[in-house]
């Protein structure tokens, strides 16, 4: 049962098993059979006599996995920030789809980003980490030792600064590029004031931009899944 409290909230949360689109028997059935896998391998204590402890022993497994649940969220995190920006500087900023990975209307470059970036991570198997730091966490958080909550704030503190950073650094080809084409339409604006110029820079906008996304993807991708592996290579050094 501690195993699966603990299993059962991180894979709530977890990557692609824990988004909207995923139905929730089939989450818990997941966690529920990892459970069983790892039950021999992990150090579980025997069940206290006291009601009260039996309950602040799960509510302590809730816990951690809900950790381990919120670095997985805080990764997805990354594209978001990184799909804002570059929505925003390629005119897209107001055009809205629902976002199954953060379960609410993002922009739509968010979405196809979020998207893109779960699948990677589904095909290149890194969704494994996740699931290794829940097991290594025995070792770290065993049931035996007391919560270490000002560690793990500290740490999810730290994972949400490094969350902007990684997400300003995917979108910067696209923040630079639509720096110099809002300069170059400034200017034409001054020197031809009588140019309707919102109606000629709008389409080059959103055509460079997406010019710009295509020669970009592959590279953004590639530094997520950096990202993604230091982070969790992060948390096994936790």
């Amino acid at each position: 049962m501690w195993v699966f409290a603990r299993l059962g909230t991180a894979l709530m949360l977890m990557i692609g098993i824990g988004d909207s689109y995923v139905s929730p028997r089939i989450r818990l059935t997941f966690a529920l059979l990892l459970s069983f896998v790892i039950r021999p391998v992990v150090d579980v204590p025997v069940y206290p006599d006291s009601p009260v402890m039996i309950v602040m022993v799960m509510a302590k497994e809730v816990l951690i996995g809900l950790f381990f649940g919120m670095i997985a969220r805080l990764i997805v995190g990354i594209m978001d920030v990184a799909g804002s920006m570059i929505g925003a500087q390629i005119g897209l900023g107001s055009a809205m789809l629902f976002n199954p990975a953060m379960i609410q209307q993002t922009g739509v470059i968010t979405v196809f980003m979020t998207v893109v970036a779960v699948t990677a991570v589904m095909v290149t198997d890194l969704h494994h980490l996740g699931l290794i730091a829940l097991v290594d966490s025995y070792h770290i958080f065993t049931m035996k030792t007391p919560l270490m909550m000002g560690d793990m704030t500290y740490a999810l503190l730290k994972l949400a600064d490094q969350t902007m950073v990684i997400g300003l650094q995917l979108a910067a080809p696209l923040v630079v590029m639509g720096l110099i084409f809002n300069l170059g339409v400034g200017i034409l604006a001054r020197l031809m004031p009588q140019i309707q110029i919102f109606f000629i820079s709008v389409p080059l906008q959103i055509g460079f931009g997406f010019l710009a996304l295509m020669m970009a993807s592959a590279v953004i991708i590639r530094v997520f899944l950096g990202g993604y592996e230091d982070i969790y290579q992060g948390v096994g050094s936790f």
